[in-house]
């Protein structure tokens, strides 16, 4: 350790402010960043935009590295200059093993960075969104696309459309009593894969069938 002192600056960053235990970190070398930690780095190292080790972990989802640093103190809940949490970070990425991890120790399922978002709010990865709800997240928080997601609604297989089907339910009607059943396969299609009108559009003008 105490050559490593001695030739290696402990305190040097790159571009992105990492010193070299916050390089260990992210790469999820644990006995590297022991070895560092021992031999002097500064365990209060942040990089740009205060960065948190925690956060370096997660968000490559190193589990053991986590495990580590949780086990030498590093706080749960510290965040970066827009109120990241490392849960927050870890859900951004699919970071699915630290998610789980964090949430096993106790991470802060509601917490808000500056925008504010909570983690159900910064993820697209359904298995890390399931995890939080798990945890007490609410599902009212949820877009349409992610409950797509969660249901299955995006599998469910789109009807085959013809031209003509196309052409006589291209424009909206109104019905003549509420409920009225209207058994329309472009609108059933629409529905099933979740097509922006103008993407329906230039499908079926085109002579494109599904």
């Amino acid at each position: 350790e105490r050559k490593l002192q001695d030739s290696l600056d402990l305190t040097g960053t790159d571009y992105w402010q990492r010193t070299p235990w916050l390089l260990a970190i992210q790469t999820g070398d644990v006995q590297r960043a022991e070895l560092l930690l021992h031999a002097g780095a500064r365990s209060e190292a942040r990089g740009r935009g205060g960065k948190t080790p925690l956060a370096y972990a997660a968000e490559c989802d190193h589990a053991d590295m986590l495990r580590w640093l949780l086990a030498q103190g590093e706080d749960i809940e510290g965040t970066n200059d827009g109120g990241d949490t490392a849960l927050i970070a870890a859900a951004e990425w699919g970071a699915v093993a630290c998610v789980k991890l964090l949430l096993e120790r106790g991470a802060n399922v509601l917490a808000q960075n500056d925008i504010p978002y909570r983690a159900i709010e910064q993820t697209d990865d359904p298995v890390v969104v399931k995890l939080l709800l798990e945890a007490g997240e609410d599902i009212c928080v949820l877009d349409g696309e992610m409950r797509a997601k969660l249901s299955g609604v995006n599998k469910v297989a789109a009807p085959s459309v013809s031209p003509q089907e196309y052409l006589r339910a291209r424009h909206r009607r109104f019905g003549r009593s509420n409920p009225e059943p209207i058994d329309e396969p472009f609108w059933q299609h629409m529905i099933c894969t979740r097509e922006s009108a103008y993407h329906g559009r230039q499908r079926f003008e085109r002579g494109e069938k599904s």
